[in-house]
């Protein structure tokens, strides 16, 4: 009788161990299930790897959870992976923030993990700058605009010297990454004086991507103003270019305002696209009396 007793003793305890096992494992099964359904994102101390901070619940989130500080070098490489081969933050995303979506919370959260502390831009808490490591050519210089709480949309300064950046975000590069534009617009530049009639100028030329909330405008390299005026995309000198993500884009010309592409050349959106991907060779006329001149 004392064996059967010891076995039932045991019997029961391994019972218990079972459903005490099984009652902590439900819950978090059931979560990983329901994540793709709910589209519920939760915070979460994340890797290296590093995600977007996305609040999709419908109840707000009170906290952010901090990150630890990365050192500049390897703060360096993660954003380098993210500029070029991030496949979670998807445009209008940047670095982790999304228009709409990033609380001011959140925002200060990424870039003081990424030992890149924000300054507030105008002084008014309605837009906040993060720039380069010193001695360094990351991150972009960024200016986040700022709306009840949340991150409206982002300025990205570009420059062609800079090149990497420019390996990223040169024109015939986001042809490549993101293919034909909704629309292409092109403006002049000239200085009047001492003459009403100049003969050299600066064009812009801006890619707009409805779908993505992007607008990307290429400003200022010289040109002489002929009847048909040669410009050369891939080769030629930029000043620079600025990058507008989000619907309430700092940067929304009007097409009224600028030349379209297809009343200034002979291209439609498609062929410019093929066009330009040739290479640095892919040179092309403006119609003068086309352009809106500034």
């Amino acid at each position: 009788m004392s064996n059967k007793i010891k076995r039932g003793i045991f019997t029961v305890l391994i019972c218990v161990t079972l459903i005490s096992c099984t009652s902590v494992n439900i819950p978090t099964a059931t979560t990983t299930k329901k994540l793709p359904e709910t589209d519920t994102t939760i915070n979460q101390t994340p890797t290296i790897t590093f995600t977007p901070f996305v609040t999709r619940t419908l109840e707000p989130v009170a906290t952010t959870t901090s990150l630890p500080v990365l050192s500049q070098q390897i703060s360096e490489s993660e954003i380098k992976e993210l500029l070029q081969n991030d496949v979670v933050c998807k445009l209008p995303c940047f670095l982790g923030i999304i228009p709409e979506k990033t609380t001011v919370e959140e925002l200060k959260n990424i870039f003081n993990h990424f030992g890149l502390p924000l300054h507030d831009y105008e002084g008014k808490g309605r837009a906040y700058a993060v720039e380069k490591f010193p001695n360094s050519d990351i991150p972009p210089s960024v200016v986040f605009h700022l709306s009840k709480g949340l991150v409206k949309s982002m300025r990205v300064s570009l420059y062609q010297s800079n090149q990497f950046e420019w390996s990223i975000y040169s024109p015939s590069a986001i042809l490549q990454r993101f293919g034909t534009p909704s629309n292409v617009t092109f403006e002049l530049d000239v200085i009047h004086e001492p003459t009403s009639t100049p003969w050299k100028a600066w064009y812009h030329m801006t890619f707009f991507y409805d779908d993505l909330d992007l607008i990307i405008w290429y400003h200022r390299p010289e040109i002489r103003l002929d009847k048909f005026i040669t410009v050369c995309p891939n080769k030629d000198d930029f000043q620079g270019a600025v990058l507008g993500l989000g619907k309430s884009s700092y940067y929304p010309p009007s097409p009224d305002e600028v030349g379209l592409l297809e009343e200034v050349t002979s291209f439609t959106l498609e062929s410019f696209k093929e066009y330009l991907l040739l290479g640095p060779g892919a040179c092309f006329y403006l119609k003068r009396d086309s352009i809106p001149i500034h």
